[in-house]
């Protein structure tokens, strides 16, 4: 009765690390990476535009993607730091509709510190000459 009763319990063991599946391997925290919505709408000389959010809170190692909306009335979208001080080794991001403008590689020691970044976008709309749309939000590392 004994051996039965350890078989039994073997098997429930059995199945319950079927269903669980094996317990997670713990590694390295993968850096998230914020996303920031990009729409610009030109109609004449009037501009209309959203970013969301417009100010991004990171953590330290976090990295930012700019989402250029497929409605836009732009075809690219170029990010810049407005005073030269980035928290990212690279210093320009380049993105368009298909390929996402990605700021990576976070400098260290970024905690506690506000960053004032240019979105640039180039207006084209229909039947006239294409104009520069230059928008300022901020970057907060927490």
């Amino acid at each position: 009765m004994f051996a039965q009763l350890m078989a039994v319990a073997g098997l429930v063991g059995f199945g319950g690390m079927v269903l669980l599946g094996p317990s997670p391997v713990s590694g390295p925290l993968q850096e998230a990476a914020v996303p920031v919505e990009v729409n610009v709408t030109c109609t004449g000389t009037r501009v209309e535009f959203s970013i969301d959010p417009w100010i991004v809170r990171l953590d330290q190692g976090d990295e930012v993607e700019w989402i250029l909306n497929t409605n836009a009335d732009a075809e690219e979208i170029e990010i810049t730091p407005k005073r030269g001080r980035w928290p990212f080794a690279q210093q320009s991001h380049r993105g368009n509709k298909q390929d996402r403008a990605r700021a990576a590689s976070m400098r260290a020691n970024q905690r506690g510190q506000r960053f004032q970044y240019n979105i640039t976008l180039t207006c084209q709309p229909e039947g006239q000459d294409p104009y520069e749309v230059v928008i300022d939000p901020d970057i907060i590392i927490n």
